[in-house]
C-alpha cells in the first residue's frame, strides 16, 4: 500500500498522535518512508549504548514499550519491529532488528575505537512509525602494548663486588600511530631492569593509552583507570591492582593517537627552524618513550617550519634525558631528540611482589567508572631471575622478557650503531655463527631468529628434519628460510614436505615481515592459531594435506595482502567466516576436503579477483550464492561433493572467464540455467549427480571449448540436443542416469575426439545411429538400460580404439555383427538383455584381451565357437538363457567359478 495509507492504517490502530518534528538526514533515510508526523507514536525512550565484555561488540538497550502498543499492532497483524542502526563514518550502516517486546540489541564486529550513532526507532515494511532516538557513543580503547620495556643502563660494578649487567634496549623506528601502548614497566623511578642488591626498589608500571578518534571524540569515552592482573605460573593470581586514575589532558589538548616523532641531531633546537618539514620528517622515528620532564611543543618552538607536525609531537632541551635510556648513557649531553609524550600515570607497588624467581604475567586493559571493559587486554611474559658474580654475595634481581610471547616491539627499531639487545644473557641468536656481525645490529632479525628457535622445538622435537635450525650454522642456510628486506628480515618459510608434527606454533604470528608460509604435507594437528591474522604482509598461507582441526579463524581476514589461502585436506569443522570476503587481493581460496558446515557466505562475492574456488568434500548446505557471480575472473568453480540444494544461479554465467565448472554430488535442484551457454571458455562442466530437470539448454552447444562434459544422475528429459554436435574438443560426454527420450542425434558422431561416451539409464528409443562408427577414438561406449531396437551396427567394428562396449538392456534385434571382431583393444562386451539372434561370430575370438563377455538373455543359438577358447585372460562369461547346443569348448573348462555360468548351460565337455 502507498506510504501515507500504511502509515495511516498504523496510527489508527494505534490511536497515536506524535508531535516530532522529522529532521533531514537521519540513518533511515536511505531504505525508509517517513510516516507524517500526524500518524507517528513516541516509540523508544532512554535509549542507552554500553560496550560489552567483548572487545569490539556494543548493547544498546531502551524502555520496553506499552503493551497496549504492541498487543494493538499485532491485532492488525502488520510485521512491525524495532529497528536499530549504528552509523559511522567510512563504515558501511549496521542494522539489528528486534521484536516489539525487545529492550536491547546487541551490535558486534564493531571497528574499534570508532564514534557511533545509534538510532533505534518502531518500522514496518518500509515505512517509519516513530519517531527516531539517537544517542552517540565512542566504542572504547585500543589494546595496550607492551613496547621499550626497559632503560639501557650500562654495566655497572657494586660495592660488594656484584656485577650487575645491564640490557641495551635502545630502540627506534618508522613513525607509526601509538594505539594505546602500554610503556615501561620496571623496577625504580627509571624503570630499570634489575633491583640492586639490599636496595629498597619498587616495581613501577607507566600507563598510557589511545584512540584512533579525533581527541574531541576521545572525551565521549568513559576511561577511568588501567586494571592490572599479576599471575605466576606456579601459584597463579597473586593480586589484583585497579591502576592509577589517568588525569585530564593537558592543554592544550594532546591527542593520545596520530604520529610521533623521534629525531636524532647534534644540533641546537634553534637550528631546525629553517629545514623543511618534509625532510625532518624523513629523519624521525618514533619512540614510545616517557618523556619525562621538561618537554615542549615543536610548534611552540618552531611555528615557521613545524606548522604541519603533529599536535602532540614534542622536543626537550633537557640534557638529563640522555642517560635516562635514550642514548644507553654513551652519548654527549649536547644530543637533542625529539620525543612522544610519556605516560599519563604511573602504578608502583612493592617489589616483594617479585621477590620469588619465576615466571610472571602481567596483563592490563581499560575500564570505565562502573568497572566495565573499554578494551581489549593485553598481555607479557615477564621472567625473574637473580644473579650475582661471587657465590657469598647477595643476589640482585634481573626482569627478563620472553620475547616469544606478548612482545610487541610495535614496528620500533634501533637506531645505527646501536648495541643488540639483550637481557641479562645474550640471546640464543647472539651467540655461535647463526648471525654475521652486521646482522647483530638488526633487532627485528634477532628476534625473528629467536622465534624460529622456539618454532623448531615445537616442529621438530627429535631435531630431524630442522637440523640446520641452529646458532652454529648461518641463518641463510637453515632449510627452507629465505631473508630479504633492507634491513634483512624472515620473509618466507617454506616447510612442507618434511613430516613436521604437532601444533602450528602460535610464534610464527610474530614474523611481522612475513610474505609466504608454506606448512602443507606434513603431519601437524592442533588448530589454526589466530596469531597468524598478525601477519600483516602474508601473501601466500598453505597449510594443506594434515591434520588441522578447529574452526577457520576469522582473525586470517586481517591479513590484506593474502592472494593464496590454501587449507585443503584437514579437518577443520565450523562454517566458513563470512569476514574471508574482506581478502579483498585473495586469487585463490582452497578449503576443500575439510568437515566444514553452514551455508556458502554471499561476502565471497566480495572476492573480485579471485581465479580459484574449490569448497568441494565438506558438509556444506543452503544455496549457492548469486553473489557468486560477481567474481568475473574466476577460472576454476569447484563445489562438488556438499549438500547444497536451490537452483543453480543465473548469475553463474556472468563467470565468462571460467574454465573449469564442477557441482557434482550436491542436492541442487531446477532446470539448468540457459546462461551457462556463455561460459564460452568452459572446458570441463560437471553438474551430475544432483536433483536437476529439465531439458538439457541447446545454448550448451555454445561451450564450443569443452573437453568434458557430465550431467549424469539427474532428472533430465526431453531428447539430447542436436547442437551437442558442434561441441568437437569433446573427450568425455556423459549423460547417463536421466530420463532423456528420443533418438540418439546423429550430429553426435561428428565429436570425432570423444574417448567416452555414456547414455546409460534413459529412455533412448530408435536405432543406434551409424556415425557413430565415426568415433575412431572412443575406448568407452556405454548405451545400456534403454529402448534402442534395430540392430547393432556394423560401424561399430571401426572403432578400434575401444576397450568397453556395453549394449546391454536394449531391445537390439538380428545377429550379433561379425565386424566386432576388430575391436581387438576390447576389454569389456556386454550385450545381453537384449533380442539378439544366430550364432556367435567366430570372429569373437580374435578379442585376445576380453576379461568379460555378456551375451546372457538374449535368443543366441548354434554351438559356443571353439575360438573363445582364445580368450586366456576371459575371467567373467555369462552365456545363460540362450539356445546353445553342442559342447563346451575345451579352453572354457578352465575358467574359474563365480562369475561364469558355462556351468549353467547342461552342455557336455567338447572332446
Amino acid at each position: 500500500m502507498p506510504a501515507r495509507v500504511a502509515c495511516l492504517v498504523l496510527a489508527l490502530a494505534l490511536g497515536t498522535g506524535g508531535a516530532h518534528v522529522w529532521g533531514a538526514g537521519d540513518a533511515f533515510d536511505a531504505e525508509y518512508s517517513d510516516c507524517p508526523a500526524a500518524t507517528r507514536w513516541s516509540g523508544p525512550a532512554a535509549v542507552a549504548v554500553t560496550r560489552t565484555e567483548a572487545a569490539d561488540a556494543a548493547r544498546v538497550a531502551w524502555h520496553p514499550l506499552d503493551a497496549t502498543q504492541i498487543e494493538a499492532l499485532g491485532a492488525q497483524r502488520y510485521a512491525a519491529h524495532i529497528t536499530a542502526i549504528a552509523t559511522s563514518r567510512g563504515h558501511a550502516p549496521r542494522v539489528r532488528t528486534a521484536p516489539l517486546g525487545a529492550s536491547s540489541v546487541t551490535f558486534d564486529e564493531l571497528p574499534l575505537t570508532t564514534a557511533l550513532q545509534v538510532s533505534v526507532a518502531v518500522t514496518a515494511d518500509t515505512h517509519v512509525l516513530s519517531h527516531i532516538a539517537a544517542v552517540d557513543f565512542v566504542t572504547g580503547l585500543a589494546a595496550p602494548q607492551f613496547c621499550a620495556p626497559f632503560y639501557a643502563v650500562p654495566d655497572t660494578q657494586t660495592a660488594d663486588n656484584v656485577l650487575v649487567r645491564g640490557p641495551r634496549m635502545e630502540i627506534t623506528g618508522l613513525a607509526q600511530r601509538t594505539q594505546g601502548r602500554f610503556y615501561y614497566l620496571g623496577f625504580g623511578p627509571a624503570f630499570r631492569n634489575y633491583a640492586a642488591p639490599g636496595a629498597a626498589a619498587f616495581f613501577r608500571v607507566g600507563l598510557a593509552h589511545g584512540t584512533s578518534v579525533a581527541h574531541a571524540d576521545l572525551e565521549r569515552v568513559n576511561f577511568a583507570h588501567y586494571r592490572l592482573r599479576l599471575e605466576r605460573a606456579d601459584v597463579g593470581e597473586i593480586a589484583g591492582f585497579l591502576a592509577a586514575t589517568v588525569p585530564a589532558p593537558p592543554a592544550p589538548p594532546v591527542p593520545y593517537d596520530a604520529q610521533v616523532l623521534h629525531l636524532h641531531t647534534d644540533q641546537p633546537l634553534a637550528a631546525l627552524q629553517d629545514i623543511p618539514f618534509a625532510t625532518l620528517r624523513e629523519t624521525a622515528r618514533a619512540a614510545g618513550r616517557d618523556a619525562a620532564p621538561a618537554l615542549y611543543d615543536l610548534r611552540t618552538l618552531f611555528p615557521g617550519t613545524l606548522h604541519a607536525a603533529p599536535d602532540h609531537a614534542v622536543a626537550s632541551t633537557e640534557p638529563r634525558l640522555a642517560p635516562w635510556g635514550l642514548a644507553g648513557g654513551a652519548e654527549p649531553h649536547g644530543r637533542q631528540r625529539v620525543f612522544a609524550p610519556g605516560p599519563h600515570a604511573y602504578y608502583e607497588f612493592p617489589a616483594s611482589l617479585f621477590a620469588t624467581e619465576g615466571v610472571y604475567t602481567l596483563t592490563a586493559w581499560a575500564e570505565d567508572a562502573a568497572g566495565a571493559r573499554i578494551s581489549p587486554a593485553r598481555a607479557l611474559t615477564i621472567g625473574l631471575v637473580s644473579t650475582a658474580s661471587r657465590a657469598d654475595a647477595p643476589p640482585a634481581r634481573f626482569l627478563e622478557l620472553d620475547l616469544l610471547d606478548g612482545w610487541t616491539d610495535c614496528g620500533e627499531r634501533r637506531a645505527p650503531g646501536q648495541a643488540p639487545i639483550a637481557v641479562h644473557a645474550p640471546t640464543p641468536c647472539e651467540t655461535g655463527q647463526v648471525l654475521s656481525d652486521a646482522q647483530r645490529s638488526n633487532i627485528g632479525l634477532i628476534r625473528d631468529c629467536n622465534l624460529l628457535l622456539a618454532v623448531r622445538g615445537a616442529l621438530d622435537p627429535e631435531d630431524a628434519a630442522l637440523s640446520t635450525w641452529n646458532v652454529d650454522t648461518p641463518i641463510a642456510g637453515w632449510i627452507g628460510l629465505t631473508l630479504g628486506g633492507d634491513p634483512e628480515r624472515v620473509q618466507r618459510l617454506a616447510l612442507n614436505n618434511l613430516g613436521l608434527t604437532g601444533a602450528v606454533p602460535s610464534q610464527l604470528g610474530a614474523l611481522d615481515q612475513l610474505t609466504d608460509l608454506y606448512l602443507h604435507n606434513n603431519q601437524l594437528s592442533g588448530p589454526i592459531p589466530v596469531a597468524l591474522g598478525n601477519l600483516s604482509r602474508l601473501a601466500r598461507l598453505s597449510l594443506f594435506n594434515n591434520r588441522l582441526h578447529g574452526v577457520i579463524p576469522p582473525q586470517l581476514s586481517n591479513l590484506p595482502q593474502l592472494r593464496l589461502l590454501y587449507l585443503t585436506s584437514n579437518q577443520l569443522r565450523g562454517s566458513i567466516p563470512a569476514q574471508l570476503g574482506d581478502l579483498t587481493q585473495l586469487t585463490e581460496l582452497w578449503l576443500n576436503d575439510n568437515e566444514l558446515s553452514g551455508s556458502i557466505p554471499a561476502q565471497l562475492g566480495n572476492l573480485t579477483r579471485l581465479t580459484r574456488l574449490n569448497l568441494s568434500l565438506n558438509d556444506l548446505d543452503g544455496p549457492i550464492p548469486a553473489q557468486l557471480g560477481d567474481l568475473t575472473q574466476l577460472r576454476f568453480l569447484r563445489l562438488v561433493g556438499n549438500e547444497l540444494n536451490g537452483s543453480i544461479p543465473p548469475q553463474i554465467g556472468n563467470l565468462t572467464q571460467l574454465t573449469d565448472l564442477n557441482l557434482y554430488n550436491n542436492e541442487l535442484s531446477g532446470s539448468l540455467p540457459i546462461q551457462l551457454g556463455n561460459l564460452t571458455q568452459l572446458t570441463s562442466l560437471d553438474l551430475s549427480s544432483n536433483r536437476l530437470s529439465g531439458s538439457i539448454p541447446t545454448q550448451l552447444g555454445s561451450l564450443t571449448q569443452l573437453t568434458s562434459l557430465n550431467l549424469s544422475g539427474n532428472r533430465l528429459s526431453s531428447s539430447i540436443p542436436t547442437q551437442l554436435g558442434s561441441l568437437t574438443q569433446l573427450q568425455s560426454l556423459d549423460l547417463s542416469g536421466n530420463r532423456l527420450s528420443s533418438s540418439i542425434p546423429t550430429q553426435l558422431g561428428s565429436l570425432t575426439q570423444l574417448q567416452s561416451l555414456d547414455l546409460s539409464g534413459n529412455r533412448l528409443s530408435s536405432s543406434i545411429p551409424t556415425q557413430l562408427g565415426s568415433l575412431t577414438q572412443l575406448q568407452s561406449l556405454d548405451l545400456s538400460g534403454n529402448q534402442l531396437s534395430s540392430s547393432i551396427p556394423a560401424q561399430l567394428g571401426s572403432l578400434t580404439q575401444l576397450q568397453s562396449l556395453d549394449l546391454s538392456g536394449n531391445q537390439l534385434s538380428s545377429s550379433i555383427p561379425a565386424q566386432l571382431g576388430s575391436l581387438t583393444q576390447l576389454q569389456s562386451l556386454r550385450l545381453n538383455g537384449n533380442r539378439l539372434s544366430g550364432s556367435i561370430p567366430t570372429q569373437l575370438g580374435s578379442l585376445t584381451q576380453l576379461t568379460r563377455l555378456w551375451l546372457s538373455s538374449n535368443q543366441l543359438s548354434g554351438s559356443i565357437p571353439a575360438q573363445l577358447s582364445s580368450l586366456t585372460q576371459l575371467t567373467s562369461l555369462r552365456l545363460v538363457n540362450n539356445s546353445f547346443t553342442g559342447c563346451i569348448p575345451s579352453g572354457l573348462r578352465n575358467l574359474a567359478p563365480g562369475d561364469n555360468e558355462v556351468g549353467s548351460l547342461g552342455l557336455s565337455d567338447c572332446p
